[in-house]
């Protein structure tokens, strides 16, 4: 599936059983003017709010398991589109030596 960018261009590649929005479930606004195009027959499937919101109340424990993967996830996503190695600490470097720039008289 490719992420089609408001240009019209490919911005992304969601590999099988990737999620896109995924943070909205953590009340993040939703990416716009975005579609998404299957390259290759796939199965789709759609998680609206109403049911989420079911799911967490039957199963209120597995909250902030969601919300801790869901976080991970949109980190790695953007260490890796920030050329780091998702995990690594590279990208933390970098915003440690943004800071202590910041911080100096």
């Amino acid at each position: 599936v490719c992420v089609i960018g408001q240009g019209g261009e490919a911005v992304a590649e969601l590999p099988a059983g990737r999620c896109y929005n995924e943070q909205t479930f953590i009340g993040a606004p939703p990416r716009r003017g975005e579609r998404l195009v299957a390259k290759t027959p796939c199965s789709l499937r759609l998680l609206t709010p109403q049911q989420l919101q079911r799911a967490l109340a039957e199963f209120p424990e597995e909250a902030s398991k969601l919300q801790r993967v869901v976080l991970r996830y949109i980190a790695e996503r953007a260490e890796a589109d920030l050329g780091h190695q998702p995990g690594g600490s590279g990208a933390l470097r970098n915003v440690s030596k943004l800071f202590a720039g910041a911080s100096e008289p």
